[in-house]
C-alpha cells in the first residue's frame, strides 16, 4: 500500500489494484486492453519523487498514467518482461526492482537497466534498501543480505522489515530493533509488539488493538486503541501516511485512521442546499440557501433571526455593520439588517461578493470570469478566468484569492509610476478541479472543490487534503481552531489540528 501526493491510497491485492480516496474504492484489473495492467496479481507498489505510480505484478512492471487513467507495461529487457516484481524502491539516482531471484537497477527515466545482481539468498525479494556503497535486501523468508561494493553476504534472519534510522540501516524483528555492525546484527531495543513501523522521529507499534508511540530514544507510551474490533488484529502491518495511520491484517482487512478527519458534529439545520456561510462581527453565522430566506444563527447554532429576500436559488453573501450584500444571477443586492429592506446595487450575473476588510472597496465576481472592484466613486473590471464563473473572492495580506471554475487564482495589484495606469498580476495556483469556496488564516488558504476541502500553505506553496466527502464544499469559515464547511444539506465542523499528533 502506498499514498500519492494527491492523497490517494493505492492498495495491491491478489485480485487487482485498488485506489482509495478516503471514502470509496476504485478497482483496476487486467483485461485484454493494451492500456490495462499486465496482471491482476499485484506484488508491489511504489510512488517515486515525481509522483509516478509503479506497479509490480506477477507478469512484469507497469507505470500508471493519471491523465488517461491507464497503465503502460515497461518492457526494458527479457528479464523483466514476465518477471514477478516483488519489490520496488529508489534512491536519488536509481530505481531498484526486486524479482524472484535478482535485483535489477534501472535509471530514473525508466529507459534502461543499469545493472543486475543474483544470489542464492535472493529468493522472492520483499525489499531493497539503498545504503552507502550498496544496498540491503530482505527476502520473503526474512533474511537480510548486504550488497556492498558488489560483495554479497547474509547478515540477519527472521526480519519483518529493514529501514534507515538516523541515516543508518536497522532491522525490525518480532523481538526487537537491530543495528548492523561488521556484517552482523546487534539488538538495540527489545519489544513484544505484534508489529512495529518506523516514523520520521521514532516508531509506531501495534499490540492487540492498542497503538503505541516509541520515541527516538526508545521511550514508549500508548496513544490510543482501535475500537469496534471484536478480535486482535492478526498478521498486521502498520503504514504511516500524511492522511493518517492505515493497518492491513489477515483478520480485520483494511483499517484506516484518518488524522485529519476530526469531525465534531454534522448539523442538518437547513432543508435546502446551503450556498453561502459566513460569520459576522458578533460571531453569528449567516446562511443563505436555495430558499428566499437568509437565516442567522448564534455560536450555539440556535436561529436568532430570518430575512425574506424574494431572491431564490444561488446566493453568495457578505456582511458589513448593518448590511448583508447578496450576489445573485439576477444582480447585486443589499439587505438592511435593521429593517429587512432590499435594494438593488448593480444588474448582471454575479456569483460572489466581498470587501477589502475595511469596507472601503468591494469585490464582486461574475459568471463570465471577471471581477468588479467598486467603491463610492469608481468601478473597475478585471478578467481573471475568461468565461469561467467566479465562485468566491477573498482579500489576503498582499493578494486577492479567487476561486473559479478553472481552479484557484491569486491576484496582485501593482501600482506603476503612472497614477492612472494599473497592472494586475494574475497567477493560477491550482487547476486539477474547480475551486468552489475559500477561507484563510495566517499561514494557509483553505479552499473547497467538488469533492474535498483542501489547504494551500502560503510559505511552503504545498497543497494537502483536509477532508473528503465526495460532495461540493460551497462555503468555508475559519473560526479559531475550528473550520466550518457547508455542503449539500449539511454543515461539517472540523478541528484544524489533530487532538493527538502521531
Amino acid at each position: 500500500m502506498v499514498e500519492d501526493k494527491d492523497g490517494y491510497l493505492w492498495i495491491g491485492t491478489l485480485n487487482g489494484l485498488n485506489r482509495f480516496d478516503g471514502k470509496e474504492f476504485t478497482h483496476y484489473f487486467a483485461t485484454n486492453q493494451p492500456a490495462s495492467l499486465q496482471s491482476s496479481v499485484i506484488k508491489s507498489l511504489f510512488i517515486d519523487k515525481q509522483n509516478r505510480l509503479l506497479i509490480g505484478t506477477d507478469k512484469g512492471l507497469s507505470l500508471y498514467h493519471p491523465e488517461s487513467d491507464s497503465f503502460k507495461a515497461l518492457f526494458l529487457n527479457t528479464e523483466l518482461m514476465d518477471a514477478e516484481i516483488w519489490s520496488i524502491q529508489a534512491d536519488s539516482n536509481t530505481l531498484f526492482v526486486g524479482t524472484r531471484k535478482s535485483v535489477v537497477s534501472i535509471n530514473l527515466a525508466l529507459t534502461k537497466i543499469n545493472d543486475s545482481f543474483e544470489n542464492k539468498y535472493f529468493n522472492r525479494i520483499k525489499k531493497v534498501l539503498p545504503i552507502e556503497s550498496g544496498f540491503l535486501v530482505r527476502n520473503h523468508n526474512g533474511d537480510v543480505i548486504s550488497v556492498i561494493n558488489e560483495q554479497i553476504k547474509k547478515v540477519s534472519s527472521n526480519s519483518t522489515d529493514i529501514e534507515l534510522f538516523h541515516a543508518k540501516p536497522i532491522i525490525l524483528k518480532d523481538t526487537g530493533i537491530f543495528s548492523i555492525e561488521h556484517n552482523d546484527d546487534r539488538l538495540i531495543f527489545a519489544h513484544n509488539f505484534d508489529t512495529i513501523t518506523q516514523l520520521d522521529n521514532g516508531f509506531i507499534a501495534l499490540k492487540g488493538n492498542s497503538l503505541f508511540k516509541i520515541n527516538s530514544d526508545f521511550k514508549q507510551y500508548k496513544i490510543g486503541s482501535i475500537n469496534n474490533i471484536p478480535n486482535d488484529i492478526e498478521h498486521s502491518k502498520v503504514l504511516i501516511f500524511k492522511s493518517g495511520i492505515h493497518i492491513t491484517s489477515s483478520s480485520q482487512g483494511f483499517i484506516s485512521i484518518n488524522r485529519y478527519k476530526n469531525i465534531i458534529s454534522t448539523l442538518m439545520i437547513e432543508k435546502n442546499n446551503i450556498w453561502s456561510l459566513i460569520q459576522d462581527e458578533d460571531k453569528n453565522i449567516i446562511i443563505a440557501t436555495d430558499d428566499e430566506v437568509i437565516n442567522i444563527y448564534n455560536v450555539k447554532m440556535k436561529r436568532i433571526n430570518s430575512f425574506k429576500t424574494n431572491l431564490y436559488g444561488y446566493k453568495s453573501i457578505y456582511s458589513t455593520d448593518d448590511t448583508i450584500l447578496i450576489a445573485t444571477l439576477s444582480g447585486l443586492y443589499s439587505l438592511n439588517r435593521l429593517d429587512g429592506s432590499i435594494k438593488e446595487l448593480m444588474s448582471g450575473k454575479f456569483t460572489t461578493v466581498t470587501s477589502d476588510g475595511d469596507n472601503n472597496t468591494f469585490y464582486a465576481g461574475s459568471a463570465d470570469g471577471t471581477i468588479i472592484l467598486f467603491d463610492t466613486e469608481t468601478v473597475t473590471e478585471i478578467t481573471i478566468d475568461n468565461k469561467s464563473p467566479i465562485y468566491q473572492i477573498m482579500q489576503g495580506e498582499n493578494y486577492l484569492w479567487i476561486a473559479t471554475q478553472g481552479g484557484l487564482y491569486r491576484l496582485k495589484d501593482n501600482e506603476l509610476e503612472s497614477d492612472i495606469e494599473k497592472k494586475y498580476l494574475v497567477k493560477q495556483i491550482y487547476n486539477k478541479d474547480m475551486a468552489t469556496s475559500l477561507s484563510q488564516d495566517e499561514d494557509n488558504i483553505y479552499f473547497g472543490t467538488r469533492t474535498a476541502l483542501l489547504k494551500y500553505n502560503k510559505k511552503n506553496k504545498t497543497i494537502s487534503t483536509l477532508f473528503t466527502n465526495n460532495k461540493s464544499i460551497y462555503a468555508i469559515e475559519k473560526m479559531g481552531k475550528y473550520i466550518a464547511a457547508s455542503s449539500i444539506q449539511e454543515v461539517i465542523f472540523l478541528i484544524q489540528k489533530p487532538i493527538k499528533t502521531i
